[in-house]
């Protein structure tokens, strides 16, 4: 039973995971990073960079409450970004990158010194696929963990009842229950609070410099 609930739990992360990306790729307007990015990956990138400081700004202009200050992004697209001396990435030492992948979508680091921005990433396969990236722009204030406009609270990841005899077949069963409370922000009440502006999607397609294996 406890190997089941086990297998089973690391299922559940992964759903949410998943449900989480989902979600957030479905909220916000998509920025395409396009331009003449030359015969150069290093020019597309910064290309790219550029677009998500972009969406950054759009999402404080249009949330009046900040510019855009987190990530999420495959670790292809964390490791194409890190090679342009403009990213700034500081990977935080103390994470287990075991665990980050485990969770499926997991803190990394920062950006800049004055940690503009937040990393996390992610191993679900929208974000990456055939060489082309989607990185998910949001905003997270600091006024508390309520200060945003997508609010996934898993408080109960998997329980189990135990086993238990089925009065109508007298076979020995387990019953296992998972419970999360899920907010999002629809604008009803002040239409700048929702979730559309809270969030932007970055695509940028890098096959002309290399050949990515289809996921």
């Amino acid at each position: 039973e406890k190997e089941i609930v086990s297998i089973l739990a690391t299922e559940c992360a992964e759903e949410y995971a998943r449900l989480i990306v989902n979600d957030l790729l479905a909220a916000g307007e998509q920025l395409i990073a396009t331009g003449d990015t030359g015969p150069f990956m290093a020019t597309a990138v910064d290309n790219v960079l550029v677009t998500i400081n972009q969406a950054a700004n759009q999402i404080a202009q249009h949330t009046r409450r900040g510019t855009g200050n987190v990530l999420i992004m495959s670790p292809i697209a964390l490791a194409l970004l890190s090679a342009s001396k403009n990213f700034q990435f500081t990977k935080d030492e103390d994470i287990d990158e075991t665990l980050t992948m485990l969770r499926k979508v997991g803190y990394v680091g920062n950006v800049a010194s004055s940690k503009q921005y937040t990393v996390y990433t992610s191993l679900d396969p929208q974000l990456s696929q055939d060489g082309k990236e989607t990185i998910i722009v949001g905003y997270k204030g600091g006024s508390g963990e309520c200060d945003t406009a997508y609010i996934l609270c898993p408080y109960i990841s998997i329980t189990s009842s135990g086993v238990v005899i089925d009065p109508r077949t007298f076979q020995p069963q387990v019953q296992l229950m998972t419970r999360f409370g899920l907010f999002v922000a629809n604008g009803d009440d002040n239409e700048m609070y929702d979730v559309k502006n809270y969030y932007r999607t970055v695509t940028f397609d890098l096959t002309k410099f290399f050949n990515t294996p289809a996921v």
